[in-house]
């Protein structure tokens, strides 16, 4: 997981191994690799230090708190 101010990338790779057996011998094996990404966009910048993921059961969970806005400021003129 990737996060650039208010851009949110996932990326995986993925690996599957089928292999169909009669006794020993191996009847036909099957092998698939390959990239998986996606990108999404959020209205808010997002608090890099306080985000956190977890991957429970096949499930990625994202916490993703937004950014605190600064305090605007004000000027007095002279």
């Amino acid at each position: 997981v990737k996060i650039d101010g208010n851009v949110v990338s996932i990326s995986a790779k993925a690996e599957r191994n089928k292999e169909l057996k009669e006794g020993e011998r191996v009847i036909r094996s099957e092998r698939y690799s390959g990239m998986i990404s996606r990108s999404f966009s959020l209205d808010s910048d997002i608090d890099e230090a306080a985000a956190a993921a977890t991957y429970q059961d096949g499930v990625l969970s994202l916490t993703l708190p937004k950014k605190a806005t600064a305090a605007k400021k004000h000027l007095e003129i002279n």
